[in-house]
Formats: structure tokens, sequence, C-alpha cells
């Protein structure tokens, strides 16, 4: 699974629903979210329906080796200069774990990001404790560009999130290279 080739991103529809509610409740999905509670079918429904609807949204679902596996959801696009959106993504298949699907995702959503919609920035906000994903980050060229103290709490303590950013023309500047 590990060869991005077979690494896809396919436009979400309604048929699939169930599975991206069933990856959000995967217990090692949750614990890198900003909310850990599992998540129940009406609060889910009304999330997605409005998800899919929203115009400055994507909705991906990650597809490896032919198997549908977790989901990438763009967020916030916004195509006035500089033109930029935030980004998440979670495998939830704990099968594909660790099998370099997140670096294939990576790879498709920064061209999708980059060179199909012709955005400038592209950020997101990671866990501070998800140093794994922090790294992925970083080894496409993210650079960290703060750090927001107690973004959540869970379990009493606060926990700070990373926020990251790379720009059209530093990736550019990657490819070149």
């Amino acid at each position: 699974m590990s060869d991005s080739a077979d690494i896809t991103l396919l436009p979400a529809r309604e048929a699939d629903i169930w599975d991206v509610l069933a990856w959000r409740n995967a217990p090692h999905v949750r614990e890198n979210m900003y909310t850990s509670d599992p998540i129940d079918r009406e609060t889910h429904q009304a999330w997605y329906t409005a998800a899919l609807a929203d115009t400055t949204r994507e909705l991906w679902i990650i597809s490896a080796g032919g198997r549908k596996c977790g989901l990438v959801t763009l967020t916030d696009i916004a195509r006035t200069p500089p033109s930029s959106c935030s980004w998440a993504f979670y495998i939830g298949d704990p099968g594909a774990v660790g099998k370099g699907v997140g670096s294939g995702v990576e790879r498709r959503v920064l061209e999708r990001v980059f060179a199909r919609l012709e955005l400038d920035v592209l950020r997101c906000e990671v866990l501070a404790f998800n140093t794994p994903v922090i790294g992925l980050h970083r080894k496409f060229g993210f650079e960290e560009t703060g750090r927001i103290e107690n973004r959540i709490t869970r379990d009493g303590d606060g926990l700070d999130a990373i926020c990251l950013e790379l720009t059209r023309e530093r990736w550019r500047a990657r490819q070149e290279a």
C-alpha cells in the first residue's frame, strides 16, 4: 500500500456518509481530532450534508489500492488574493495506517490545491502531540507559523495546536529541485 500511485482522491458522495462516520468514530482518529467524543448519526448527517453543499469546502475520499480508507477536507476556500484554504485528513482504516498512505495523500492534495485550484496558500492545524503528522507536513515543505495554546481541553488538560502553512511558490520551488 505504500506505492503512492495506488493512492487516489475520489469526490465524496452521499453514499459515503456512513463510511465517513465510521472513520470519524474510529478511536485512532478521534484521539487526534478537536472533538474526541463519539459522533452520533444525526450530528454526522447534518455535518456531512452541509459540508457537501458548502461551496467553500471540498470533501475527498481516500482510496488506497482500490479500497476506500479515509477522508480529506479542504475548508475555507478563498479565491481572492492571496487565495487560500485549510485542510485536514485522516486515515480511518487502521489497516492503512503507517503504510505510506499519508504521503500519497499529501502529494495528491498539494497537486490539487496548487496546480489545479491555483491557490496561493495551504494551511493546517495539528494537535502538538501528533508529531508524526507534523513531521509529514514538514517533509513536504510546510513551515510552522504559530502555536495556539490550549486550543482544546481534553480530560481537564489544555492541548496546544501547531499552525502550519505551505505557499504555492515554495511548493513549486520544491517541485523543481
